[in-house]
Formats: C-alpha cells, sequence, structure tokens
C-alpha cells in the first residue's frame, strides 16, 4: 500500500483479512467493517475519523411500512398492467409436442445400439497351495 510501504499482502496480513478482502478494500469495491477500519487507521498511522473524511454518508433505509403501502398501491397486487386495462395478456409460445417412443423389442434396438450377450468368464482353478 502507498502509505505505509507495504505491500497488499503484508498490508493483508497486518489487518488480519485475506489478500482478496483487502484488494476489494483498496478497489474500493468492498466496505471495510468499523473493525477493519479501525486497524487499517492504526497500521496507517492515523485516527479512524481521518479515513472517513469526504465520504458521502448512505441515505437511510426507507421505512418498511411505507413500502408495503406503496407496494400494495391500488390494487394491482399480483396483475400485469395489461390485465388491469382489460387487455388479455400475451400467450406463451407453445412447444412442439413431443414423438412418443415406440414400445416393445423395436424401441430398445437402436440403430448400432444393439445389446450383444456377455459370454461368461471361465472359472480359474486358484491357486494351489505349496504343500500341493
Amino acid at each position: 500500500m502507498d502509505a505505509t510501504g507495504l505491500n497488499r499482502q503484508q498490508f493483508a496480513t497486518a489487518l488480519g483479512i485475506t489478500w482478496g478482502n483487502a484488494d476489494g478494500i483498496y478497489r474500493g469495491r468492498q466496505c471495510p467493517s468499523v473493525l477493519t477500519l479501525a486497524r487499517i487507521a492504526g497500521v496507517v498511522g492515523c485516527k479512524p475519523a481521518e479515513l472517513l473524511e469526504g465520504v458521502e454518508p448512505v441515505p437511510p433505509a426507507p421505512d418498511p411500512a411505507e413500502l408495503l403501502k406503496a407496494a400494495e398501491g391500488n390494487g394491482r397486487r399480483g396483475r400485469k398492467a395489461s390485465q388491469d386495462e382489460g387487455q388479455k395478456p400475451k400467450a406463451s409460445p407453445k412447444k412442439a409436442p413431443r414423438k412418443k417412443a415406440a414400445k416393445g423389442k423395436a424401441a430398445t434396438k437402436k440403430a448400432g445400439t444393439a445389446k450383444t450377450k456377455r459370454t461368461p468368464r471361465k472359472k480359474s482353478a486358484g491357486r494351489k497351495s505349496a504343500g500341493q
């Protein structure tokens, strides 16, 4: 890392995280936990608050009750807009019917895959003991 003179593997080891997590934090793809943020500040030699200077706060999450009300809307729950307007929903494309398989011996004998009868192995006489 630039400020410490450590490479990413050394920096990750100093923080107690994997190289992949350290790389993700460095590139801005992952957000460090508060504990990791405090460890980063310790390794870099600053206060955790200094690391957060210039970072925009995350807006608060919306109230779940308001989300439910918005989802229910004006009675359109579970229906498509086209159904509300009196239009028929579009039909999905039909699949071609499958061909029925032939029954009987002819169905099992496909071209080039006819079963051959296995011949049983000959039984060996076995090992003879040293005394015989």
